[in-house]
């Protein structure tokens, strides 16, 4: 029986000390280390997760919960178009290839 309250004590202690080690500090990191990205006027706010969630304004995603990132202003605003760089396609090594076309045959 003393065993199982040593080790009942020993665990309630551990859980208090770290609480304070770590429970306090989340909050504190938090207020101090969040984005500050300047709001400029028609900024879109995206997550990088789901990119078909738009926001105004800073905040986080309502899907996970991640913070929502600035929205590249050179994307055509269509959440289903993927753009890649030259560099990254060729890194990639996506090839494409056309598909039918115009057959000319002389009847």
């Amino acid at each position: 029986m003393k065993k199982y309250l040593l080790y009942t004590g020993i665990l309630a202690f551990g859980l208090i000390l770290g609480y304070f080690i770590f429970g306090t500090s989340k909050q504190e990191s938090k207020e101090t280390s969040g984005h500050q990205h300047d709001n400029a006027e028609g900024q879109t706010w995206t997550c990088s997760m789901h990119p078909q969630i738009r926001k105004s304004e800073p905040g986080d995603c309502p899907i996970c919960g991640m913070d929502l990132i600035p929205a590249d202003t050179k994307e055509s605003g269509n959440s289903l178009t993927f753009t890649m760089s030259a560099e990254a396609v060729k890194i990639a090594n996506i090839q494409t290839t056309t598909i039918g076309g115009s057959n000319t045959t002389n009847s």
